[in-house]
Parts: structure tokens; C-alpha cells; sequence
């Protein structure tokens, strides 16, 4: 069965080069896979290029109404039957990963908890989903188990946030951040990329909206730095050790 690989492409205040970066090494990662990149509604002047760019790589464009990537990621998740990759914008790949073995569940880059100084909020771990293997079947069996065996039945009605980015504030503390599938791994599910495989890719984190997070003084310099990798790709290599750093000085 071949490969299938989505990414949702969203251009914020024009900074369409966050939208195309992953694009220019895509098939270093996934030579023979199939690629859809679903246009997060696109503007005209944007479209065509995402359009073109996707094409070059023997992808198909999907252009969709405005959405989020939690509510996008769902969507999939609860229609899909086969199993799938999905790929931020902001990948750089070193290797290929298309050939890694297919997760019982899901798979994807272990995210730690830590304070996120940008949004103010405690950062729950998870694994990120900026390169990740889903089997959706799983998924969906894995949440309706859960859910039998740890809700009681008196309370039919509790939500769980197994996918979408949640906010739980706390009256005396740090408000929580449940970013996207991070319920999916507290409630037990998911496999994290080994070593080796992290070897194969970097990630470059908030591409899209890089310019908002640089405002906090602590993040001034993101957006530059993003800025100079679109202009030359390779220096990408190394961002995992000073995100892993970050990570550690934040606990």
C-alpha cells in the first residue's frame, strides 16, 4: 500500500516562504509517497504558488475553507480507514522516513512539559505533530476503549480533549496547555521517534506565526533566524539540540 502524506498549508500576514520550506526537501523524506497539501483558504495571491510548488513535488492541491490544524487533524482522524503521515510547513529533511515501520497507533516527536514563556501557559507533553504516523482505525478503537473503561457510565456526557488544543485555566497557577493530540498520549497511546529516527529531519517550530512569537523578549530573535533558513536550508541542521536545551531550561 502506498504511502499517504497531508499537510495543511496556512499563509498568515504574508509570510507565504513558512507555507512552501518543507516543500523543498519533501522527497529527500518521502521519495515515492503520495502528498495531498490541503490549502488552509488560501488567498489568490497565494494559492497559485502553493499550487505550483505542491505540483513540482507530484502532489495534489486541495484548496478548503478556513480552518485549524486540531479541527483539520479530527476531521482526518475520524474519516480516514488507512493509515497516514501528516507534515508541517516547517520541516527541513535530512533522510528519508518513508520506510520506517508503521505504528500500532501513532507515532511522532516527544514533546516534554515545560512553560511556553510565548503563550504564558504550562506546556503539557505530547508528541508534536509535526511529523507523524497515524493509524486512524486504531486511533478511534483506542479512544472508544478508553473511554468505556474510565468514564462510568452516570457521566455519558465527559469530553476528553483526545485531539484538539484545549486550555484548561487553574485559579491559582498557570493556565494548562493540551496542544494538539497531547490528550491522545496522557491517556496512554502513542510511540515516540527514536533517536535515530530524529536524526533524519529537523523542525523549525511556529514557521507560520514566528513573527507574533518573536514579540516576547525571551523569542526576539525566531523570526530572523527562521528568515535566514528559508534563505538557505541546510542551516537548519542543529535545531533540535537548542529546542531540546529550551525545553530543559523551561521545566
Amino acid at each position: 500500500m502506498k504511502q499517504r502524506v497531508y499537510i495543511l498549508a496556512t499563509v498568515l500576514r504574508d509570510n507565504v516562504d513558512a507555507a512552501l520550506f518543507t516543500l523543498k526537501t519533501f522527497r529527500v523524506g518521502f521519495p515515492s509517497a503520495e502528498l495531498v497539501v490541503f490549502g488552509n483558504c488560501l488567498p489568490t495571491r497565494h494559492l497559485h504558488t502553493i499550487k505550483q510548488s505542491t505540483e513540482v513535488c507530484w502532489g495534489k492541491f486541495v484548496q478548503l475553507p478556513a480552518t485549524c490544524y486540531d479541527e483539520w487533524l479530527e476531521t482526518l482522524v475520524m474519516g480516514q480507514k488507512e493509515p497516514f503521515w501528516i507534515c508541517d510547513t516547517d520541516i527541513y529533511f535530512r533522510e528519508s522516513v518513508g520506510g520506517w515501520e508503521q505504528p500500532e497507533v501513532f507515532s511522532g516527536t516527544f514533546q516534554p512539559e515545560y512553560f511556553e514563556p510565548w503563550s504564558g501557559t504550562r506546556y503539557q507533553e505530547r508528541l508534536h505533530t509535526c511529523l507523524m504516523q497515524i493509524n486512524p482505525v486504531s486511533v478511534r478503537a483506542e479512544i472508544r476503549r478508553w473511554n468505556r473503561q474510565n468514564i462510568p457510565a452516570t457521566f455519558h456526557s465527559g469530553q476528553i480533549p483526545f485531539i484538539r488544543q484545549t486550555w484548561i485555566p487553574q485559579r491559582n497557577n498557570v493556565t494548562l496547555l493540551y496542544d494538539t493530540t497531547a490528550g491522545l498520549w496522557n491517556c496512554g497511546f502513542g510511540t515516540p521517534f527514536t533517536d535515530k529516527q530524529l536524526e533524519s529531519f529537523e523542525h523549525l517550530h511556529a514557521a507560520t506565526y514566528s513573527d507574533e512569537v518573536s514579540k516576547h523578549p525571551e523569542l526576539k530573535d525566531l523570526h530572523n533566524v527562521h528568515k535566514l533558513i528559508f534563505e538557505k536550508p541546510e542551516l537548519a541542521i542543529g535545531l533540535r539540540k537548542v529546542q531540546d536545551a529550551f525545553y530543559k531550561s523551561h521545566q
